[in-house]
């Protein structure tokens, strides 16, 4: 790489995407193209590059027209998945798991609803105004899915089985219990909803308990319009949680790959905001881990 390549293709290449909005990013660049590009202005100064990481991060919208370095690959997809979470939180929604429960729930029994009652859930999760367009495809999904129904405890999937569907919560509320240090199964559990268990909670997790002398904390609670199941099913790996109803006549809307598959080659439109709303269900897992391990 020489002075002429490093202004001509990349320093280009980095105005061009600043005029689309775009980040420009690198990693585990050799020290003697570091010092090609920062010496020619395609890249900041290193001081100058921290600055302006710690700026981004900070809600300062600043885009600079350089091409921005990273030690590591891992380093710069860490970075660019903080932005991404970031620039869906900017537009109005601090906590991206927070939701109208309420609103939702007098949509879904509301009989004279004007649509369908995964409409709502969608708008709901995607976080903007869907056109009527896409509501009428939405409208639509009716036989790409199946409502199942479970009584207080029932498992809706056991850990270690094969990941067939993702679920989303139409009535009631689903408990994702912590994982035990022992693989046996939970015999008859009793789940506390949490609402009995709100004051005993002081984070917004909810936090129930399974079993009597034998309790394990839940880790998660999904509540209606909740998508649950779905990571391990497009992964294609083994069950990584349990999923226990919370309470009697709780009904969630099973979503298969067989049925994915069918709306993909029937309906790529639906299809589409289908796996948009996955995009940013996983987006709001990531916003809220409490994970520091």
């Amino acid at each position: 790489l020489d002075a002429s390549a490093a202004t001509s293709c990349f320093g280009q290449l980095a105005k061009l995407c600043e005029k689309r909005g775009i980040f420009l990013f690198a990693a585990g660049v050799l020290p003697r193209v570091e010092c090609m590009l920062r010496s020619h202005e395609v890249s900041l100064k290193f001081e100058e590059e921290v600055e302006w990481k710690q700026s981004i991060l900070l809600n300062e919208d600043k885009q600079n027209g350089k091409l921005i370095l990273f030690e590591t690959l891992f380093e710069a997809l860490e970075f660019s998945e903080r932005l991404l979470i970031q620039s869906k939180s900017r537009h109005g929604h601090e906590n991206l798991m927070r939701s109208d429960a309420s609103q939702l729930n007098s949509h879904l029994i509301d009989a004279d609803s004007s649509h369908h009652k995964l409409t709502y859930i969608f708008t709901n999760i995607l976080r903007e105004e869907l056109s009527e367009d896409e509501k009428s495809l939405i409208d639509g999904i009716g036989p790409y899915y199946e409502e199942t129904t479970f009584r207080g405890g029932e498992p809706i999937f056991q850990k270690d089985t094969h990941p067939d569907a993702f679920y989303i919560v139409l009535k009631g509320a689903v408990a994702v219990p912590r994982d035990r240090k022992r693989s046996e199964k939970i015999a008859n559990p009793k789940v506390l909803s949490s609402s009995n268990l709100m004051e005993l909670s002081l984070s917004s997790s909810n936090l129930m308990a399974i079993g009597d002398d034998d309790t394990s904390l839940i880790s998660s609670f999904h509540n209606v319009g909740g998508i649950f199941g779905y990571c391990d099913f497009l992964l294609k790996r083994q069950r990584t949680f349990h999923a226990y109803a919370s309470g009697d006549a709780t009904v969630v809307a099973r979503f298969t790959s067989q049925s994915l598959e069918t709306m993909k080659r029937d309906d790529w439109p639906l299809y589409v905001i289908v796996q948009n709303l996955l995009l940013q269900a996983s987006l709001m897992d990531l916003a809220n881990c409490t994970c520091h391990n």
